[in-house]
């Protein structure tokens, strides 16, 4: 009975400490957007575990892969698209051509330092790194891995551009290829990405790469 009024004691004391957030939680949902203010709960969180001297980690990649220079009918040809959730968007030809891929930060605050970019493409693909143009790709093995290391920083919410290495599918459809994107004292980030292949390929949605 006495650990039983203990444990009441102290569910009370925590309902205590936390009731006057929860109250200004409500209304700030209920309020505040009447008002022409925003709420970002998130931030609200983050900002207040970091005053607690509570650690706060973003569930997203601090960096993504992306498609530049898609060559296909309804997205600008200096758009980027963003490969964690798109498939790169390639038109099928029967001779090689230029697959240019990037590098796009996802953070607000902190440098992405000496980015270095891996790519298995499972020897499904005719892939070539030309000397002159693919400068800074390292082939480990023809058709399946390439590796580019890069120099420098990716600073906030920006991103790079890689030379092209050089594809050629045997005929149309999907093809997938691994990915892992390492830094300096990072967790690498990897997965996998689709690039469709066809003969036309007319654009409707893509989500658009978030700031």
């Amino acid at each position: 009975m006495k650990n039983e009024n203990k444990f009441v004691r102290c569910i009370k004391l925590l309902w205590h400490w936390i009731s006057p957030w929860v109250l200004i939680l409500i209304v700030g949902f209920l309020i505040l957007p009447r008002f022409g203010y925003k709420f970002d709960f998130r931030k609200t969180v983050k900002l207040q575990a970091e005053k607690a001297g509570l650690g706060f980690r973003d569930s997203k990649p601090p960096v993504v892969i992306t498609q530049e220079y898609p060559a296909v009918e309804g997205i600008s040809y200096r758009e980027s698209i963003n490969l964690a959730v798109n498939p790169a968007l390639m038109i099928w030809r029967e001779n090689e051509q230029a697959f240019w891929v990037g590098i796009q930060s996802q953070r607000e605050e902190k440098n992405y330092n000496n980015p270095t970019l891996f790519l298995n493409f499972n020897g499904k693909v005719d892939v070539r790194a030309d000397p002159s143009q693919s400068s800074g790709w390292v082939e480990m093995d023809p058709d399946f891995t390439y590796f580019a290391k890069l120099n420098g920083n990716i600073q906030p919410t920006t991103g790079i551009r890689i030379n092209p290495l050089f594809v050629k599918f045997p005929e149309e459809g999907i093809y997938f290829v691994q990915y892992t994107i390492s830094g300096d004292d990072e967790i690498p980030t990897q997965g996998v990405f689709a690039i469709e292949v066809h003969k036309k390929i007319v654009v409707k949605k893509i989500e658009r790469q978030k700031r």
